[in-house]
């Protein structure tokens, strides 16, 4: 900006917290002196007046209810020009704050109020409260709604955060400044705490939507897949200060690729070293000079990969991941370890340093096992494990439909072996009832179970636990009762999860200080265990798909 030019001011406005107590100050106008006002004048948080537009007022049995237009100013807020409406009744001795339409409910822990809460934030409910003390009322009822907030709530982060069925009703101070980039990547940091609340340790760091949709094809909890956006850098160092213990950056190789570089905001008017940075490695791999200048003169990163598969050189992406790993796990100083995946705009794996665990893993793995998936010629498993060990194969998928599996194992059959692919051991409430009964000659080679492995991530000994499934059934009571010095080993399902089943052992005999231990994704990096009681476990949320162990 010139020596001339003037300076460009940016217009504030007011949030939508700010907008409900307006409308509150409005409705106790209304019910104190009888009278309609146009425009209400409220303190802030931070002592800012604020002079806020009344758009209606109207009085409905013994409420009043009265609309405000959110006026965002020069920010960039989905809310602006939204109708806020709040219904106040004067009742009590407290002031009571209710949802309705559009405004949401807490869901999920890690969030500034309990699980149940109307999403209507502290900041929020301060103001209104002092709203109420200017007029010396010490109860209400506030019910504040927005119409439009269940389709404008699709587009923030309040799925994810657990705010379910509309917006948020927000607001630090009721001042809505033009948004910072400071305050934006504020905004993305509630995600960790969130995800750990819900007992992750370790999450997924996706910068956008390709990294968010290859993370779930692999399989990560959707609870542990963090967006970072551009802010990498700031997202590690919150995620250390929360002591968070492992993650995974997953994202296209555009993005990433600046991260090997040591680029950890990667806004691209910020920093842009991406076919610089491949061309190095590629140079470090043997790649000709001739084909280094194509990289660096390729018009994307994306472009640039179909150089680097022309000359067979994808070790490159390994190294890369290995890289990016290295220089995040510095960025914090060590304090979390960091494991990469690279993918493309297709979704394609294309390089990771990401060592890929878990029962039926490569870890857990038998020699003779790998050998024979290494020889197939037809792979039959989870999306998961065909990822992982699947190069030539013609594969299928596990899914719902087990006719469809039987029906590619009998096709292929026919022209050799064919490797059925399964988590955990085999022959422990997996496929191998369902192959007995189609098919006569079968090799089984047996690996770890998820059970087993929960009892060894809690060091307890299992010879003498009973174990049972409510994998798709239910158990006898009699096999459930509770006995002294029994110990419970349980598989369950969507149906029969952790709340759900805490509820079954209590009303078998179980005490309600019985401990259980909620063991899910066992193995994986977004591995969590919960040890809590029985009591306390039919609180928190449900947990599917998990081990559950019981004990005393």
């Amino acid at each position: 900006m010139g020596a001339n030019e003037p300076a460009i001011v940016m217009r504030g406005g007011f949030t939508t917290g700010a907008a409900a107590a307006a409308g509150v100050k409005a409705a106790l106008i209304y019910f104190t002196s009888n009278e309609i006002v146009s425009s209400v004048e409220i303190t802030a948080l931070d002592g800012t007046t604020l002079n806020i537009s009344i758009n209606r007022v109207e009085k409905i049995s013994d409420t009043v209810k009265v609309e405000v237009i959110k006026d965002s100013g020069d920010d960039p807020d989905i809310t602006n020009g939204v109708s806020i409406f709040t219904t106040t009744k004067i009742t009590g001795n407290e002031i009571i704050f209710r949802a309705g339409a559009g405004v949401g409910r807490i869901t999920k822990r890690g969030l500034q109020l309990p699980i149940g809460e109307p999403a209507i934030n502290p900041g929020p409910r301060k103001l209104i409260k002092n709203v109420a003390q200017e007029f010396n009322i010490a109860g209400l009822e506030v019910e504040i709604s927005i119409p439009a907030g269940v389709e404008l709530a699709k587009k923030t982060l309040n799925p994810i955060l657990g705010v379910e069925g509309g917006l948020s009703i927000i607001g630090t101070t009721g001042v809505l400044r033009p948004m910072s980039e400071e305050a934006f990547k504020n905004s993305l940091v509630p995600q960790i705490d969130v995800a750990k609340a819900a007992g992750f340790e370790n999450l997924i760091f996706v910068p956008g939507k390709i990294g968010e949709t290859i993370a779930k094809k692999i399989g990560f909890e959707a609870a542990a897949i963090i967006q970072t956006s551009n802010f990498i850098g700031f997202m590690l160092e919150a995620a250390a200060e929360r002591q968070i213990a492992k993650i995974i950056l997953c994202g296209h190789i555009g993005k990433l690729i600046k991260v090997a570089a040591g680029i950890f905001h990667t806004h691209n008017r910020i920093a842009d070293a991406r076919l610089e940075t491949l061309a190095a490695y590629a140079a470090a791999e043997g790649l000709s000079a001739v084909e280094v200048q194509k990289i660096l003169s390729a018009n994307t990163t994306e472009d640039a990969t179909q150089i680097i598969s022309a000359n067979n050189l994808e070790i490159v992406y390994e190294k890369i991941a290995a890289r990016a790993s290295f220089r995040a796990e510095r960025y914090v100083f060590g304090k979390i370890k960091v494991s990469t995946i690279l993918v493309d705009y297709a979704g394609n794996i294309l390089g990771t340093d990401f060592n890929w665990k878990g029962p039926g893993g490569e870890k857990f793995i038998t020699p003779a096992a790998l050998e024979k998936i290494q020889a197939a010629k037809f792979l039959l498993g989870g999306r998961r494990a065909l990822a992982q060990f699947a190069t030539t194969q013609e594969t299928c998928a596990i899914t719902g439909d087990l006719d469809a599996a039987i029906n590619f194992i009998r096709e292929k059959i026919l022209i050799d072996e064919v490797v059925v692919m399964v988590s955990g051991d085999p022959g422990y409430y997996s496929l191998l009832d369902l192959l007995r009964k189609n098919f006569q000659s079968i090799e089984v080679i047996p690996s770890i179970s998820a059970i087993q492995l929960a009892f060894a991530r809690l060091a307890l000994p299992w010879h003498s636990a009973t174990l049972l499934s409510f994998h798709g059934r239910r158990p006898a009571d009699s096999d459930l009762k509770f006995a002294q010095g029994k110990i419970l080993g349980l598989l369950t399902d969507a149906d029969f999860n952790s709340v759900t089943i805490s509820k079954i052992l209590l009303g078998c005999g179980w005490k309600e200080n019985s401990n259980v231990a909620i063991c899910a994704r066992l193995s994986y990096p977004d591995e969590k265990i919960i040890r809590t009681t029985l009591t306390d476990a039919i609180k928190l949320e449900p947990v599917k798909h998990c081990i559950l162990i019981v004990s005393e």
